[in-house]
């Protein structure tokens, strides 16, 4: 998606990374699918690295082409990022308005929900966690 209309004529885009109107999200019945999935491909994986057959294991789980010359933590990443396109879904919310958009399934498609107040126009702003010292 590039470019998503608001109900208020405000234009939504996704043209980058890093944009502070837009989350991510793993719906809840899907978690613990998307837990295992990614988790029996980590450990199939890692027995493929024991076994001596990571290029192949690669070859066959990505594509002919993938670069077999990564690092073992690289292509563990790829796994869980692979699992992730398949399971997320997308959020937005406008900018002028403050109406949260969430993607329905996997479609292109979003239906819309407006906060009671403006109290929650920037909800997916970065989250600036604390070092807890405790």
């Amino acid at each position: 998606m590039s470019k998503l209309g608001c109900t208020c004529g405000h234009i939504i885009t996704d043209q980058t990374n890093d944009i502070p109107y837009k989350a991510k999200f793993i719906r809840d019945q899907d978690f613990e699918g998307y837990t295992e999935k990614y988790s029996d491909d980590i450990a199939s994986f890692i027995d493929a690295v024991k076994e001596g057959t990571r290029d192949e294991w690669i070859k066959q789980y990505f594509t002919e082409t993938y670069p077999t010359n990564l690092s073992n933590s690289s292509i563990v990443f790829d796994i869980i990022s692979s699992q992730t396109r398949i399971f997320d879904g997308d959020l937005y919310q406008c900018e002028n308005c403050g109406r949260i958009k969430v993607q329905v399934q996997d479609k292109n498609l979003f239906a819309s929900f407006l906060p009671e107040d403006d109290r929650y126009k920037a909800i997916f702003e970065k989250f600036e966690r604390q070092n807890d010292a405790s």
